[in-house]
């Protein structure tokens, strides 16, 4: 009787012995068959902040913004002043107190001029060279030059960056157009490594990267940006970013 029980006994651990040998090689198995994947998707991972940090910071520019109080004993035709001292820009916004863009205005590579029509406070954006600014058909004509002090005072400047709606509609364009290498050496890619963009703004409407077939894994991430469209209005929208 006694016999009989330490030989099941016996058995028993021999059983045990062999599950746990049998689930530890599982486990090594499983773990050889998906460390690949992990450690794939552990570098797209960092590939995929890496583009996105790169791409964030070429499309965000300086904007100074200006506040200019013009006398009424100024003229209320079409008025020509110097800019912001400092600012170096191809490109200037010109709108009046309650953010309405004048007809006309304008930047000559010395002097900011517009369109007055008689209000007594302008706001000046002065943006990057690459801001694809439309300005309003119509010519100013028989300028006034006004100087700062008597004719006009800058009340208040202050410099901002911001996301340009232009520059992702820029880079999104010259992927577009085959220009995907120098993209590529431009934002650092590694070799082997490709990217994609999409661009949706707060109409819902947008730009996107038009990609071949992709036949690997596609690793995305979508980010709300805040940006300025090209009447230097600030606007909400998203920005999906896709590595493979």
């Amino acid at each position: 009787m006694n016999k009989k029980y330490l030989h099941n006994k016996k058995g028993s651990h021999v059983g045990v012995i062999l599950s746990f040998v049998i689930f530890v090689t599982f486990l090594v198995f499983l773990y050889t068959t998906i460390e690949p994947a992990i450690k794939v998707q552990k570098e797209k991972d960092s590939l995929l902040d890496f583009v996105e940090t790169e791409i964030i910071n070429n499309v965000t520019r300086r904007v100074v913004t200006s506040f200019i109080e013009v006398y009424d004993t100024a003229s209320s035709g079409c008025i020509k002043i110097e800019p912001v001292s400092g600012v170096d820009s191809s490109y200037v916004i010109v709108k009046n107190s309650t953010g309405k863009l004048l007809d006309s205005y304008g930047w000559d590579g010395s002097f900011v001029y517009a369109s007055r029509g008689g209000d007594s406070l302008l706001k000046m954006f002065f943006l990057d060279k690459d801001k694809n600014t439309e300005p309003p058909e119509g010519e100013c004509e028989n300028l006034e030059n006004l100087e700062e002090g008597i004719d006009y005072n800058i009340t208040y400047t202050r410099t901002n960056q911001h996301i340009y709606e232009s520059a992702i509609i820029h880079i999104i364009d010259q992927y577009n157009t085959g220009d995907v290498d120098s993209l590529k050496e431009y934002f650092n890619i590694p070799t082997g490594s490709e990217f994609g963009l999409a661009f949706k703004n707060y109409e819902g409407g947008g730009n996107s990267t038009n990609e071949a077939n992709i036949s690997s894994n596609v690793y995305s991430k979508e980010i709300n940006i805040e940006y300025l469209d090209k009447h230097a209005e600030e606007k909400s929208g998203s920005l999906s970013v896709r590595v493979w």
